[in-house]
């Protein structure tokens, strides 16, 4: 009797390959909590840090499925050390990978990419009347 065991790749380890397939430095820097299922992002919000050709790069890996993408970009937006990290000259992106394609063929992964900018944080963490953010 043959198993058919499918791996399931996260959209971590696609991130990685992806970053090494282009030349770059990338390290996964999302910790779990030792006994638990809980993983702790960098500053909130990075996965995985690269050195790319333009600088250092922050990136969020997730899923394409589900609203999964603007979760990300929401969870950013909310996140004062995520603004302090772009503020200091690093990039920050949002790589989301689904399984596409037409009706019919075989679905391959794409890889969605979101460049947050500074300017995405404007109006967002501004202090309220008891100073917090």
């Amino acid at each position: 009797m043959q198993w058919c065991v499918k791996s399931r790749v996260t959209p971590t380890a696609r991130t990685l390959a992806e970053c090494r397939k282009r030349g770059w430095i990338a390290q996964c820097v999302e910790q779990t909590i030792p006994h638990t299922f809980i993983k702790r992002d960098l500053f909130g919000v990075i996965d995985i840090v690269a050195v790319t050709p333009d600088g250092i790069l922050g990136i969020q890996a997730t899923g394409g499925s589900g609203g999964a993408h603007a979760a990300r970009r929401n969870k950013i937006k909310a996140e004062p050390r995520a603004e302090k990290w772009i503020a200091a000259g690093a990039g920050l992106e949002i790589w989301s990978w689904a399984k596409q394609g037409k009706s019919g063929v075989r679905k391959l992964w794409t890889l969605r990419v979101e460049r947050i900018e500074l300017a995405d944080f404007m109006g967002t963490n501004q202090p309220t009347l008891n100073g917090a953010a």
